[in-house]
């Protein structure tokens, strides 16, 4: 989101910059204006001259007249007298056969307020320097090309109702152009906004579907740990467990601390932390859920074998149980199985005696013999419980898929 931010910022200030520049490049241009509806109708790129004074901050404006002679090399026949006209005149005069101050100092004695100087032969826009003479300069000078010259001269000299502007600020309405550069920052600006807003909504959804809920962790199974139970430390503190631990016991079969992997599922991922198993609960489906790809924290196990449908869904025993469960049938039958002795008086009960205490003792070989048997078999029964409940889980999650 920040950088989301930044780029809108960076970009704001580009536009901006932009239009600096252009209205930077656009200051200082000639622009004609009519007299009448006080609208700009052309402009024309000038050059200011590197002697004389600069141009006012209100600007210059005028009536052009085409001097005569044309070059001004000497001192140009006076403006015209026009009646009710009491404002500055402009002279256009063409660069050649003397040096721009002569030419700057003649216009000024004629009584001219301003001078544009025209090429000749070229569009060109050159800077106007002076080697000397220029400290008696009074009036600002400028440079135009041939053909902006020659417009002039045809269309917009003093008798055809149009003025010259020649200034430093833009002649024209800035609303014409505030407008639309408004409206486009707005709507950059709200688009970036709805990208921003969709960006963390969808951000948002997808860390809830990779978290567990408190509600779907309440449904997970705790169980209090005692001695004789399968699990010994925890996989996350690597503490190991003690009496009345409690215990989170994940559909995968994995316990951990309560307070250890609580805040691992609610506010990392749903995952076991061994297995990386998903934990689902009995009400959602893995397709309901995360569909992203593998990545590279994904456990190295084939894509079809996922989880089972829930912790609530059917599924093998609580391996806490099972133990329980085969540790006291393995007890009861030892007791069924264990043989009563009667002591008889006299040197044929002291005989039976020793015969049944040696019968004894090789049915007690046999039945340790045979306990061990038994114990090794329930382990191996418990293994491939354990090995079928994981084939079930997968089972049940191909199915659901």
């Amino acid at each position: 989101m920040n950088k989301n931010l930044l780029t809108m910022i960076r970009m704001c200030f580009t536009i901006v910059g932009v239009l600096s520049v252009f209205f930077g490049l656009c200051a200082g241009d000639i622009y004609v204006v009519d007299t009448t509806t006080n609208k700009t109708i052309d402009q024309f790129p000038d050059l200011p001259a590197l002697f004389g004074p600069t141009l006012p901050l209100a600007g210059f404006r005028g009536l052009v007249y085409y001097v005569t002679p044309h070059k001004a090399c000497s001192v140009p026949v006076a403006p015209p007298n026009l009646a009710n006209y009491t404002g500055l005149w402009i002279a256009l005069v063409s660069r050649g056969n003397c040096s721009f101050v002569d030419k700057v100092l003649n216009v000024q004695r004629a009584g001219y307020g301003a001078v544009i100087v025209h090429n000749v032969g070229s569009n060109a826009v050159e800077p106007m320097s002076a080697d000397h003479g220029a400290d008696n300069v009074i009036i600002p000078a400028v440079f135009i090309g041939q053909d902006d010259a020659i417009m002039i001269v045809e269309n917009f000299l003093y008798d055809t109702g149009y003025k010259l502007v020649i200034t430093d600020d833009l002649p024209f309405n800035l609303q014409n152009y505030l407008l639309p550069f408004a409206i486009t920052i707005g709507i950059c600006f709200l688009v970036m906004l709805t990208f921003m807003i969709v960006k963390c909504v969808r951000d948002y959804r997808r860390s809830r579907r990779h978290r567990l809920s408190s509600r779907a962790l309440k449904k997970l199974p705790i169980h209090k740990f005692k001695k004789g139970d399968p699990y010994e430390c925890c996989a996350v503190c690597l503490e190991d467990y003690v009496d009345n631990d409690k215990l989170r016991v994940l559909p995968c079969a994995h316990a951990y601390h309560c307070k250890c992997i609580d805040p691992w599922l609610t506010k990392n991922r749903r995952v076991c932390p061994v297995c990386k198993r998903k934990v689902f609960t009995g009400d959602e489906r893995p397709s309901d859920l995360d569909t992203d790809s593998d990545d590279e924290s994904s456990p190295l196990i084939n894509s079809d074998s996922g989880t089972q449908g829930g912790t609530f869904a059917q599924q093998r025993e609580n391996p806490f149980q099972a133990a329980a469960r085969l540790s006291e049938e393995r007890r009861q039958r030892r007791r069924r199985r264990r043989p009563s002795r009667n002591i008889e008086s006299g040197p044929e009960g002291y005989q039976r005696l020793a015969d049944s205490t040696d019968d004894s003792d090789s049915s007690s070989e046999s039945e340790r013999e045979e306990g061990e048997a038994e114990q090794v078999e329930g382990e191996e029964k418990e293994k491939g419980d354990v090995e079928q409940g994981r084939q079930t889980q997968n089972q049940d999650t191909a199915k659901s898929g």
